[in-house]
């Protein structure tokens, strides 16, 4: 379906602009536009504007080129998988009575699920950033980033880069003297005490309580 269609279901179906959107009762999260091949290819469906009534599709096509715009959803399960303790409400009795149990299902699942690999994180990658920061690496973030937002944290070797780290701005990944530290990396570092930031003239580092 092109985005305008979409867009002209959407105030059809609600004028006023109000109304939650879902997708399979899920949440939306956010919407982007990709390339075709992204994530995989684009699934589209070939529909004849000649057929009225609900059902025009005559076909489908797999498509790689162009772009996309993808729609991703967030579900509650999803949320408790990436903050476990986070609350969730109901708006009425019917609600709390057909999903409370549930809920807190998901919320056990992911407890487990959480524990299990922040264990598997500490006793595998801690002791790999401790390696590197021995061998002269530090953990270092821009000062124009939010402080603890993952995806902007950098392994940085040397005084030269250190002194050389703004000019490396948008460029750093193509150059020996800095790493960008992974996703699991980052929440480690996160979420481990012993790891605190401190700010310098060029970025915050942080360092590890030895």
């Amino acid at each position: 379906m092109k985005t305008k269609k979409l867009i002209e279901l959407l105030n059809a179906a609600d004028p006023s602009g109000e109304r939650e959107c879902v997708i399979g009762n899920a949440d939306i999260h956010g919407v982007y536009a990709q390339e075709s091949y992204w994530d995989g290819c684009a699934r589209v469906m070939i529909r004849d504007p000649k057929l009225d009534g609900y059902y025009d599709i005559i076909g489908a096509k797999v498509q790689a080129k162009g772009t996309k715009v993808s729609i991703h959803t967030m579900d509650i399960d999803d949320m408790l998988l990436d903050d476990p303790d986070a609350p969730v409400a109901y708006d009425c009795e019917y609600a709390e009575k057909h999903y409370k149990d549930r809920v807190e299902k998901w919320r056990a699942e992911n407890v487990a699920i959480r524990d299990a690999i922040w264990k598997g994180s500490v006793e595998k990658q801690l002791p790999e950033i401790l390696e590197k920061i021995n061998s002269g690496w530090k953990i270092v973030q821009p000062l124009d980033s939010t402080l603890g937002y993952c995806n902007s944290m950098w392994f940085l070797f040397g005084g030269w880069a250190a002194r050389h780290w703004k000019d490396y701005n948008g460029v750093r990944s193509s150059d020996s003297h800095f790493k960008i530290l992974n996703q699991g990396q980052c929440k480690l570092v996160l979420g481990c005490w012993d790891f605190y930031p401190v700010k310098s003239e060029h970025y915050y580092e942080w360092k590890y309580w030895s």
